[in-house]
């Protein structure tokens, strides 16, 4: 008998205090040997902040994306955009996605 295990390797990260909490698990991830995806438009800091922190996180090595980005990398076609929203109704879609 053969299992398959999968290890998830990537990371995508959203939160307040962006300088602070997102910054530090970002290059605590990294260090790890994750790939770090850190959503610029989910995460917040006041003033100068949220810029410095998302500075911090790109010269570590993150990958600083926002969310109609990461929808569409995860969703791969226009189709399936299409499809999610008619199964989900309900959902309050993202300002600036329009399909």
């Amino acid at each position: 008998m053969s299992r398959i295990f999968w290890l998830v390797k990537t990371a995508i990260l959203l939160g307040l205090e962006t300088d602070v909490c997102v910054a530090h698990s970002a290059i605590g991830l990294l260090r790890n040997n994750f790939q770090v995806a850190v959503v610029q438009d989910a995460t917040a800091s006041p003033g100068e902040a949220h810029h410095n922190g998302l500075s911090r996180i790109r010269a570590a090595g993150a990958l600083i994306t926002n969310v109609k980005s990461l929808l569409y990398e995860w969703m791969r076609t226009l189709k399936n955009c299409r499809d999610f929203y008619n199964q989900h109704e309900n959902y309050i879609g993202n300002p600036g996605i329009e399909l």
